[in-house]
């Protein structure tokens, strides 16, 4: 989905990605997300590419459900310390 502007998830686009329940690799890059409240749960999801957005570190707690992940990649976002990757913890 890189470079598909979409900026933040409808509870309409939650329910939709959540019938893809094989995907082990999401890549969401330069897509203008905003926001990641309702973020589908995809638990086999082990790698998640969110480069180049616009995503803050409070966000962040919206993916605490995606607990098969194993590679985050958030390159060139608005994250701009440690602390704000507290809620991935």
């Amino acid at each position: 989905m890189d470079d598909v502007q979409i900026e933040k998830f409808s509870p309409e686009d939650k329910t939709y990605m959540e019938e893809f329940t094989a995907v082990d690799m999401l890549g969401m890059n330069a897509t203008k997300l905003n926001s990641l409240v309702n973020f589908p749960n995809m638990p086999k999801v082990h790698r998640l590419e969110l480069n180049e957005n616009n995503i803050k570190g409070e966000d962040l707690v919206h993916l605490k459900h995606l607990t098969g992940l194993f590679v985050l990649k958030l390159a060139n976002n608005k994250i701009e310390t440690l602390a704000d990757l507290e809620p991935l913890k």
